[in-house]
């Protein structure tokens, strides 16, 4: 008796090959574990999701949004904001966002003549005493500090 596969003379043949391939489907897909493809496609979620919140955090930096704002921007809610960042990045959205516009301050620290003030406003801060403190907390130095240090490193 020939394979299946190979007897071409029989008239259920179309047949004998969609059984097979039922059949290698199901030992495929009892290969995987369902619980792995249910964490691939929340990890999938989260990523797509927290790509469309970083997008709107860049483009929205310097005014003030709230984690409200952000969640909508991917049409989530508060906690599954919170969810995404946490599980992606282990930080929340306005940890991300303080990191974001401190950045921003660095290069403009470095690269314009704004005064600290003129930066502070330009990266979303309404409050200028706020800005330096957090800076000094983040990098160990004052803004004004910084720049100091830079521009004396240029020269050498």
């Amino acid at each position: 008796m020939k394979p299946i596969y190979e007897d071409n003379t029989s008239p259920l043949r179309e047949y004998d090959i969609s059984l097979l391939i039922t059949v290698i489907w199901r030992h495929l897909l009892l290969c995987f574990e369902k619980q792995d493809y249910i964490q691939n496609k929340k990890q999938i979620a989260w990523v797509e999701r927290t790509q469309v919140m970083l997008t709107f955090i860049r483009q929205n930096y310097t005014k003030q949004i709230s984690l409200t704002d952000i969640a909508k921007s991917a049409m989530v809610s508060n906690a599954e904001c919170n969810r995404c960042f946490r599980n992606m990045l282990h930080i929340t959205p306005y940890e991300y966002l303080i990191q974001y516009r401190l950045k921003v301050a660095l290069e403009l620290l470095s690269f314009s003549e704004w005064n600290i003030t003129e930066i502070s406003q330009k990266i979303g801060y309404n409050n200028v005493t706020h800005f330096i403190q957090t800076f000094r907390r983040k990098y160990g130095i004052s803004p004004k500090q910084y720049r100091i240090t830079k521009h004396n490193e240029e020269q050498y």
